[in-house]
């Protein structure tokens, strides 16, 4: 069984091409944020300790992967403004947790997060270079 944190962070249920994200698949991310905790070690950010379930999305599972991949780690950031702003645009009534707040949680979490040495000498190259490869790349 996946856990949200998985799902989330993009190794399962998203397109291999994260860049290329549809409506459908920020949609499906935004519900996720919407229904699901933000913990790091059983302890959801600024709230009262919960049992760190398969449910939770858990901070410290995506800070070691995105803290080792800047290419994986930006396009994670700018598909998380990207849901942001669809929130913003069409926000679900009633929903568990606000995603924009959700957002902003990561977003500061994932800012502040142990970066490895591969990862800050990738983001000085930045978007000068392709970090990320498309469904056509992958059957090459």
């Amino acid at each position: 069984m996946r856990n949200a944190a998985t799902i989330s962070s993009g190794r399962a249920g998203f397109p291999a091409a994260f860049w290329e994200m549809n409506r459908k698949d920020l949609g499906d991310a935004l519900c996720l944020l919407a229904d699901h905790p933000i913990a790091a070690v059983g302890r959801p950010v600024g709230g009262p300790a919960i049992d760190a379930t398969p449910a939770a999305i858990d901070l410290v599972r995506l800070r070691l992967i995105l803290g080792a991949d800047w290419g994986f780690c930006h396009t994670f950031e700018r598909n998380l403004r990207a849901v942001a702003d669809l929130w913003r645009e069409a926000p679900i009534p009633g929903a568990q947790f606000g995603v924009d707040r959700q957002v902003a949680t990561l977003l500061k979490d994932i800012d502040m997060a142990p970066k490895s040495i591969g990862w800050k000498a990738r983001s000085r190259v930045g978007e000068r270079v392709r970090w990320y490869k498309t469904p056509e790349d992958a059957r090459r």
